[in-house]
């Protein structure tokens, strides 16, 4: 089964913006395929935190203020080099000439579905992302081997994509924290009060989420986040 174990996703693709926090990325898919939400309704910003239905994930939690928190660590990645490329989108004229005569009409090219676009994309060249987990190892691998085929931004455009997700048991429980020299160092971004009880160190204080999701202000507070 596999209590302590961490999952590493291999990338044949750059990544396009951060690699994501995968409780996330489980209870995203999870929402849909227990068919938590219908087709088409969504949770935006302005709705209570309440309307948010949380599915049951594979990943050991525990509840602290009313949020739970999953015991999965922030992504861990080594870069081995960032570089920019520009995403294009642009019709070249010589193309209308191949439509038939009454099928040609004029388009704008200023604004709407077929503006001309050019947009600055930051890359990473990374070969794996891992993730250290408290769970059920089989249940979340399956979840991930099935559904999750790319992470990151642009992934409709060939950013992202995955060779490989894997699951490998380890000795101890490095979600939260790795000991290390009689101290304890963050490993996932926890509320601050949580951090501070637990003497934990290595972190820098920012405002944000802690628990999916994380874009939604009803998550929002002081976090630790590790550095």
């Amino acid at each position: 089964m596999g209590y302590y174990f961490k999952i590493i996703c291999e990338l044949c693709s750059p990544l396009c913006g951060n690699a994501p926090r995968l409780d996330a990325l489980i209870v995203s898919e999870l929402i849909f395929k227990q068919k938590l939400c219908k087709a088409g309704e969504k949770l935006s910003k302005g709705d209570h935190i309440s309307k948010f239905k949380i599915p049951s994930v594979p990943l050991y939690s525990e509840q602290y203020n009313d949020i739970p928190l999953y015991h999965v660590s922030d992504p861990i990645c080594f870069i081995n080099f960032e570089f920019r490329e520009d995403f294009c989108c642009h019709i070249e004229p010589e193309l209308y000439y191949f439509l038939a005569e009454n099928e040609r009409r004029s388009i704008s090219s200023v604004s709407g579905e077929y503006k001309d676009t050019r947009l600055p994309l930051r890359l990473k060249n990374i070969n794996k992302v891992v993730w250290f987990c408290r769970g059920t190892k089989d249940s979340v691998l399956e979840i991930l081997q099935n559904n999750i085929f790319s992470i990151g931004s642009m992934r409709k455009q060939g950013f992202g994509v995955i060779s490989s997700w894997k699951a490998e048991d380890v000795d101890e429980d490095y979600s939260f924290y790795a000991e290390k020299k009689d101290e304890k160092v963050l490993m996932k971004t926890l509320p601050k009060s949580f951090v501070d009880k637990e003497n934990i160190i290595g972190y820098s204080i920012q405002y944000g989420a802690c628990s999916p999701p994380y874009w939604h202000p009803g998550r929002f507070m002081n976090v630790a986040v590790p550095v």
